[in-house]
Formats: structure tokens, C-alpha cells, sequence
């Protein structure tokens, strides 16, 4: 079973949207994890933003730790290029690090930790990736994928699109 491990930004982007079900729905056939990093961020959120303490109950998301020599020192390699001065990338830094080491896809939605990812030859995955996938294996239908974008789009998730219907129109063409 392929391994995604999330970043903090697709699973609170879901969350806030009130679309943490079809997140469960998109990665079915999945195992889904956070890291320890992702989970205190998402704690930290939780208290300005209630609604992120119900990722917390999805029991198909595994909170994961690595202790391994390995682990660790792609995590410190990865701090290196990633941290801000507010160690504000913890997050992306151990998906990144644990997607690696484990062999799994790192799905991040943040451009710099993206970018970065590749760099370091690290599989990823956009949050929209998510749902094209799942809408071409019949697991969500284009109403879900449209409902799940506006409904990303309206808690402020920037996405290069301004709409579900649009980004509906761009999958469309690319069949």
C-alpha cells in the first residue's frame, strides 16, 4: 500500500473546508500519515481554529514518529535549507524527511517545500492532485471535486484556481 505522508496545510485546508471525510474518500487504498511535527501544528491551530481537534478522530490518518539515526538526519538536512527564524516549516521539513525515508509521497501544498522536495528527488503531491486522481478512479464525482475546491477556496486556501467550477473546466480539457 503506496504511503502519503501530509503536510499540515492539505489536512487543515480539508478540515476548515468541512471536507475531512472526502479527504478520507480521495486516499482511499492509501495509508495516510502525520508526522509528530504536522500533528503539534495542527494542535497549535486547533486553538484559534476548533475545527482542526477533529483531525485529531479520523482514524484513517496514523500520527507517526521516526526515531532513526536516518530519520533525523534528513530531518536536520532538510531544517537547514527550510526553517524560517519562527521555525515555522517543522512541518513540511519531517514530511518531507519521513516521505523520504520511508518511501512515500510527500503531499504538500506549500510552493518552497515543494520545490525543495524535488530538489531532493522526494515524490509528491499537490491537494488537487489528490482529487483528480480520485475523480479518475471513480472514488468522488465532478459535483464532490467542485464542492471540495470552492469549499477550499473559501477558507482562504490558495489554489490557481478561483473556483471549483474552473478547475472542473482545466481537468476536463487535460482528459
Amino acid at each position: 500500500m503506496k504511503l502519503l505522508v501530509f503536510d499540515t496545510s492539505p489536512v487543515s485546508g480539508f478540515t476548515m473546508a468541512g471536507e475531512l471525510d472526502l479527504l478520507e474518500t480521495v486516499t482511499q487504498g492509501y495509508q495516510c500519515v502525520m508526522t509528530m511535527e504536522v500533528a503539534r501544528e495542527l494542535e497549535a491551530g486547533a486553538e484559534r481554529l476548533p475545527v482542526l481537534k477533529d483531525v485529531f478522530s479520523a482514524e484513517w490518518l496514523e500520527i507517526v514518529s521516526d526515531q532513526s539515526i536516518e530519520y533525523f538526519s534528513l530531518f536536520a538536512g532538510n531544517s537547514e535549507q527550510l526553517l524560517g527564524r519562527d521555525d515555522r516549516n517543522l512541518g513540511e521539513c519531517s514530511t518531507i524527511a519521513y516521505a523520504e525515508h520511508h518511501g512515500g509521497v510527500a503531499v504538500l501544498d506549500d510552493q518552497t517545500a515543494l520545490n525543495f522536495a524535488i530538489r531532493r528527488k522526494v515524490v509528491t503531491s499537490r491537494s488537487l492532485w489528490l482529487l483528480v486522481n480520485a475523480l479518475e478512479r471513480n472514488f468522488i464525482s465532478e459535483q464532490e471535486l467542485v464542492r471540495a475546491v470552492d469549499g477550499l477556496v473559501g477558507v482562504g486556501v490558495y489554489l490557481p484556481f478561483k473556483s471549483g467550477a474552473s478547475f472542473l473546466r482545466e481537468v476536463r480539457s487535460q482528459r
